[in-house]
């Protein structure tokens, strides 16, 4: 974790549970109404899991992934290549250096990542400008904020994109 996250950021619905709780102790506390108690303590969680049932900055994405991750068998780069790519126009060796790039840059397991996968909207913890930077330090590539506008942020958008960015020699 980073010096900004705490435990409201890091598990939001253990942090809004909490303040329901107290604000329905609260109210108990200062209004002594049993009828306005029992509406925090009843109605505050189906309000509670309406809400949280929604995807909110990668809240519930991050779940939902891992879940996912649960089904998915393993797979080496390899074979990553083999399956999603082998009929693209990407070399084998820049899909497998931007797996290894783009694994170790959402610390995910490289074995079971694929083109689909959305950190951007999994973590929702990462700006933009962070990940782009290290795309340009590991691959020289640049890209405008209308290019960004354009990619969906998911892997396969991300790879496809970087393919076919000019590189920089510089660096």
């Amino acid at each position: 974790m980073t010096g900004h996250d705490n435990i409201i950021n890091r598990y939001p619905v253990i942090g809004a549970s909490a303040m329901m709780i107290g604000t329905a102790a609260f109210a108990w506390l200062f209004s002594r109404n049993i009828g306005c108690t029992a509406f925090f303590f009843i109605i505050g969680p189906i309000i509670h899991w309406l809400m949280w049932r929604e995807d909110f900055d990668g809240i519930q994405s991050e779940f939902r992934h891992r879940q996912i991750l649960k089904t998915r068998l393993p797979i080496q780069p390899e074979q990553f290549f083999d399956r999603f790519y082998a009929t693209s126009n990407l070399d084998r060796d820049f899909v497998i250096a931007f797996l290894k790039f783009y694994s170790h840059f959402w610390n995910a397991d490289i074995q079971l990542v694929r083109p689909s996968d959305n950190h951007f909207a999994i973590d929702g913890h990462c700006s933009n400008d962070v990940f782009f930077a290290n795309l340009h330090e590991q691959f020289h590539v640049s890209f405008s904020d209308e290019d960004i506008s354009q990619i969906d942020g998911t892997f396969d958008s991300l790879i496809r994109s970087v393919y076919k960015m000019p590189r920089s020699l510089s660096n």
